[in-house]
């Protein structure tokens, strides 16, 4: 599913739209009554009709269900970014994290 971060930070509270763990419910936030700059965050397309094929989690029927994000699929330390890759220095972009990015920005 998609996820809302919300942030405060010194009385002020922020917001994102992360699709960083998996995909299979379209999402938007729309700010109501804010004050500063509120856009509107959203991440509406479905992705699970692009998914690649090693990050589609199926049904029993075979149908997919939702998109899983690289970490998810595989479990490795370099996808996940965990242990000696917990860095933005070690943490590279993969070709998973890049799909999410260009799917859904």
């Amino acid at each position: 599913m998609a996820w809302v971060n919300l942030h405060h930070d010194n009385d002020q509270t922020s917001y994102d739209v992360s699709v960083v763990d998996d995909f299979n419910v379209g999402l938007s936030v729309t700010p109501h009554e804010g004050r500063g700059n509120c856009p509107v965050l959203a991440c509406c397309k479905n992705l699970t009709e692009t998914c690649p094929g090693e990050l589609q989690l199926r049904s029993s029927a075979g149908s997919i269900l939702a998109c899983k994000s690289g970490c998810e699929a595989f479990r490795i330390d370099e996808l996940c970014c965990h242990n000696m890759y917990n860095s933005p220095r070690t943490c590279r972009a993969s070709k998973y994290s890049e799909f999410f990015k260009r799917e859904c920005p």
